[in-house]
C-alpha cells in the first residue's frame, strides 16, 4: 500500500519555492525550526514523534538543498512562519 506523505516537495531551488515550501509546512502545521533534527520534533499533545521515518528522510534531503542552495536565508524564510505560529 502506498501511502501520501505530508511532506511537500520543493517545485525547484528557486528563492520563491523555498518560501512556498515554508507556507505549506506552517499551513499544515508541520513548521519546525530548519536547524532542528526532524526526528527530534515530537507531537505536544500525544508525546510521539511528529514525522515518521520516511518523512524525516524527506525532510533531510529537502532542507539539505535548501541549506546548500541557500545558506542561512533558509532560516531567515523558516522565522517569517515561525513568527506567525507564536501570534496565533
Amino acid at each position: 500500500m502506498q501511502t501520501v506523505s505530508r511532506i511537500p516537495d520543493p517545485v525547484n531551488n528557486s528563492i520563491a519555492a523555498m518560501d512556498s515550501w515554508f507556507s505549506k509546512m506552517y499551513t499544515s502545521g508541520l513548521l519546525f525550526h530548519p536547524e532542528d533534527c526532524a526526528s527530534d520534533i515530537i507531537e505536544i499533545t500525544s508525546g510521539k514523534p511528529m514525522f515518521t521515518s520516511e518523512e524525516c528522510d524527506s525532510l533531510e534531503k529537502i532542507l539539505d538543498v535548501m541549506f546548500e542552495k541557500h545558506g542561512d536565508k533558509v532560516c531567515d524564510f523558516a522565522y517569517k512562519y515561525i513568527c506567525k505560529t507564536i501570534s496565533v
